[in-house]
Formats: C-alpha cells, sequence, structure tokens
C-alpha cells in the first residue's frame, strides 16, 4: 500500500502500480523464490538506491533506480553541497563552472 497510495508512491521511478500488475506471477513462485521477491521489495523501502532484482514476477534487475537527466547544460546552475553531519560546515561547488 505505501508504494501504492502512500509515501514511497512519490518517489522517481515508483513501482506501486507495477508491483499489483505483477501479484499474479508472484503468487505462482515456490515459497522460497516468493521470499526473495519479498526480500528485494524490502530493499526498495530502504533509502539506498540500488533498486531490487525483480526479474522473478516480471520486473528488471534494478527495479525501482531513480535516474537523474544527464544532460545539466539548460541549467542556470547545478551545485553540488557538501554538509558535516552537523550542519555547521558547508561547502558548495557549481558543477556548471568546473
Amino acid at each position: 500500500d505505501k508504494h501504492l497510495n502512500q509515501i514511497y508512491k512519490k518517489r522517481p521511478n515508483p513501482v506501486g502500480e507495477k508491483l499489483v500488475q505483477w501479484r499474479e506471477k508472484f503468487i505462482e513462485l515456490s515459497l522460497s523464490e516468493q521470499l526473495s521477491v519479498l526480500t528485494q521489495i524490502l530493499q526498495l523501502s530502504q533509502l539506498t538506491n540500488q533498486g531490487a532484482d525483480l526479474t522473478a514476477i516480471g520486473g528488471v534487475k534494478k527495479t525501482g533506480v531513480a535516474t537523474l537527466n544527464k544532460v545539466i547544460s539548460d541549467k542556470l546552475e547545478f551545485k553540488l553541497i557538501n554538509q558535516s553531519v552537523t550542519g555547521l560546515y558547508e561547502n558548495e561547488i557549481d558543477l556548471l563552472t568546473v
């Protein structure tokens, strides 16, 4: 439900609707394969951007990976901001000028 209607729906490259489409394939899997797929789906709920291997139910090896447009030349500024853990120190690098 979180991937379909709540917080994870707002992620880049959401997978909620895809999971609903793949439900029948999931049901046809053996119990051990279902456990493996569920473990992969849990990875989608983490903050990492590694994606999940959902090939067993019709997905791709990196399902849910958020990608960014690689064309930044049309932007006015594109900054990399390094911040300390405490937030006391910060430096910015404009990547368009590097």
